[in-house]
């Protein structure tokens, strides 16, 4: 086991990013520092693992040693898989093979490549080199096998650790009814079986008191005091990540979209040892059902639990952004494959000696090394520097995403920079929440409404405002806002500097790194910034090659093409934002924002048709602009004014009745739809409808007016 944890180890210390990283790393690496607690449902065994390793480790900054953390129990991991895979051979091999020195070799052979594979595999070396929770869930789900195997297999032990894991990620939980297969036997063996069952659940419950950590701590209004624990109610909705609605709370998901997902899981797989192992494993899973029926069925229901069945409870909708937060989930299963390979190995060493099989360990090692090392990764460290600089004293900052705001609690919570500056999330999340106690029980329209409220009545404050790119405070109306540098303003002040003169921006280009997609997002966010900078420079030759390098680069992330799209829109280059707003939905076509965007230029150019009479033209254009977008009222309305005008009664009515089923209090549709009654001399349909524009807007002249006409 020290070898394989050692040869791990060494390779994740070469690999490992020097400081804090994209994604959830900045929220782990503060509530570790911190003692907070975290994004549901809370992992407050990493953040206290976290705290013992920011503590025992006097060197390096506080990122570089959670990582460190990521690292140990990657290699541990690794580690565990040599020793199952070690226990399983030696289980399923006769004693006189045992004693014997060469098949003793062979077997230390092989359960290390089979470790190592593991250790070298692209996605769990991707979470071995970060702060991320992924690699202590993967040993502790090991750690549960390795007990599951032992010949006395104790089951108090086994009790306790599966109250960890599932503490520790929820994912443990729904592998842990996988390992009833192996403990049948000793679950319901008639002696004593109540006892042992409320001592089993004691150890259980004891593992699972590491939950306690969060009501406790929260009590003490730490920093990051994410879901206010101290409320039993809000404990257990923490606990059942009820905010991120993924699983019984989630939305409806067609099957194609599991399919999808189902079909991505399996290219993963294929990527992780390399193709070429892919027949191992395969010879390996028939070898070990030869040879062990009982683990080989429980290594398949444990794999497939891992992959499609959680695939199946998921509620994402499959797009990029989406693929990149599940790609993580797998690793338990690629655990199993590793054990799988190392009996493909055994079947092989019939015939070859064991160190042949070493040279196999160079194609994944070649392989990934370029996409997992981050040794001189600084991009997420230089984004979040870069946004501080770009703040006046005594800023407000609003964000609107995870990437940001981890990033921003690391800086100031962590190293202390820009404690001036007042942080805040379009959720009310993770920093202070202004948006009023009741914030998170409104409905989605309510919390726009509230934060509308809220983000005028700053305006009226002395304090500078700035916000993030797709910040709620962008849809202020009459808001007159200003990009300086990567961040937007909200109060514009005269700059008689370049902001990014003093900004350090390193590797945002690097093919390397460009392979992850929040990396992306913030490579995307540059050239999009930069593009803006030109504009104003009226350098529209370097605009363009700017707008069109943060496509190259983030043409998946989902806000890239549609805000190029808005910005060559508003520059009145409305041909090439019809470009990018298609390329949008074509690269994301759950995405409503760009099918919105692109939907309101044909009802605007369908209106310029319509002004000049062409009535036939406007209706090509409203009737793109419907197709793009089949939930836009408007267009409907817009559709029923054209058909009216044709004198075609019974079409405009057909079209006013859309857009009153997606828009009931709409106005304009429901007095359309009088009017067009009262042609038809449909007196009862037209008060109807008359009625209901009154109800909606009491001060509607028109209808009032019509409506007295015809009760006289």
């Amino acid at each position: 086991m020290l070898i394989t944890f050692f040869i791990s180890f060494g390779l994740y210390l070469i690999t490992l990013c020097p400081t804090v990283y994209v994604g959830d790393s900045g929220e782990f690496t503060t509530a570790a520092r911190i003692l907070g607690i975290t994004h549901p449902p809370g992992y407050p065994l990493y953040v206290l693992f976290g705290k013992i390793f920011s503590t025992l480790f006097p060197f390096g900054n506080i990122g570089y040693r959670i990582n460190l953390m990521s690292a140990f129990f990657g290699a541990l991991t690794c580690g565990m898989v040599y020793l199952i895979s070690k226990r399983l051979i030696n289980n399923n091999i006769n004693e006189f093979q045992k004693e014997n020195t060469k098949t003793s070799s062979t077997v230390f052979t092989i359960a290390i490549i089979s470790a190592l594979f593991l250790s070298f595999s692209k996605t769990f070396w991707s979470q071995a080199v970060v702060a991320e929770i992924y690699t202590i869930n993967a040993f502790f789900i090991t750690l549960l096998i390795y007990i599951s195997i032992t010949k006395y297999k104790n089951l108090y032990l086994f009790s306790f650790i599966s109250g960890l894991g599932i503490a520790g990620h929820y994912i443990t939980g729904l592998l842990f009814p996988v390992f009833l297969i192996l403990y049948w036997k000793e679950l319901f063996h008639k002696k004593n079986l109540p006892e042992r069952f409320f001592l089993y659940t004691i150890f259980f419950l004891l593992g699972l008191s590491v939950l306690i950590f969060m009501p406790i701590r929260s009590s003490a209004n730490p920093f990051m005091d994410w879901g206010n624990t101290r409320i039993f109610e809000k404990f257990i909705d923490q606990i059942r990540r009820v905010q991120y609605k993924t699983f019984e709370f989630g939305q409806t998901v067609n099957l194609q979209t599991k399919f999808s997902f189902i079909k991505y899981f399996f290219k993963l797989a294929g990527e992780q040892f390399t193709y070429y192992i892919i027949p191992l494993i395969l010879l390996g899973l028939v070898n070990l059902y030869k040879k062990a029926k009982k683990f080989s069925i429980f290594s398949i229901i444990l794999f497939l639990t891992n992959s499609i069945v959680m695939l199946l409870i998921l509620k994402f909708q499959f797009n990029p952004q989406q693929a990149s937060v599940v790609e993580v989930y797998f690793l338990p299963s690629y655990s199993i494959m590793a054990l799988w390979l190392g009996f493909g190995l055994l079947f092989i060493a019939k015939y070859l000696k064991p160190y042949f099989f070493i040279p196999l360990l160079i194609l994944p090692l070649i392989m990934h090394f370029k996409y997992n090392s981050k040794r001189n990764n600084y991009i997420a460290y230089d984004y979040s520097s870069n946004i501080l600089k770009s703040l006046p004293e005594n800023s407000h900052y609003f964000s609107s995403g995870d990437n940001q705001m981890f990033l921003l609690s690391y800086q100031q919570w962590c190293l202390k920079r820009r404690l001036d500056a007042s942080f805040y999330t379009d959720t009310g999340l993770l920093f202070k929440n202004i948006f009023g106690n009741d914030f998170f029980q409104l409905t989605k329209e309510e919390k726009q409404n509230r934060r509308a409220l809220v983000e005028n009545e700053l305006l009226l404050q002395s304090r500078p405002i700035c916000f993030s790119l797709g910040c709620s405070f962008s849809n202020l109306k009459n808001l007159k806002s200003e990009i300086t540098g990567i961040v937007f303003r909200a109060k514009p002040l005269p700059a008689d500097f370049d902001l990014w003169n003093f900004y350090v921006i390193r590797d945002i280009d690097n093919k390397n790194y460009l392979d992850e997609y929040l990396l992306r997002d913030v490579s995307a966010q540059y050239h999009y910034f930069l593009a803006e900078k030109y504009y104003k420079f009226k350098n529209i030759k370097n605009m363009q090659l700017e707008f069109d390098a943060a496509a190259d680069v983030g043409g998946d992330v989902e806000w890239v093409y549609n805000n190029i799209g808005i910005s060559l829109k508003e520059k009145g280059l409305e041909e090439e934002a019809i470009i990018k707003f298609k390329k949008g939905i074509e690269t994301n076509p759950y995405d409503d924002s760009a099918k919105i965007n692109l939907a309101f230029i044909y009802l605007n150019k369908g209106y310029e048709k319509y002004q000049i009479q062409k009535y036939d033209d406007a209706i090509v254009f409203y009737q793109k602009a419907a197709d793009i977008n089949p939930k836009l009222p408007d267009t409907y309305n817009y559709l029923g004014v054209l058909h009216e005008q044709q004198n075609n009664s019974e079409l405009a009515i057909s079209q006013y009745k859309k857009a009153i089923d997606l828009k009931y209090d709409y106005v304009d549709a429901h007095y359309n739809l009088g009017v067009v009654y009262w042609k038809l001399k449909d007196w009862q349909s037209v008060i109807e409808q008359f009625e209901i524009v009154l109800q909606i807007d009491p001060n509607h002249q028109q209808a009032r007016k019509y409506l007295a006409l015809l009760r006289r």
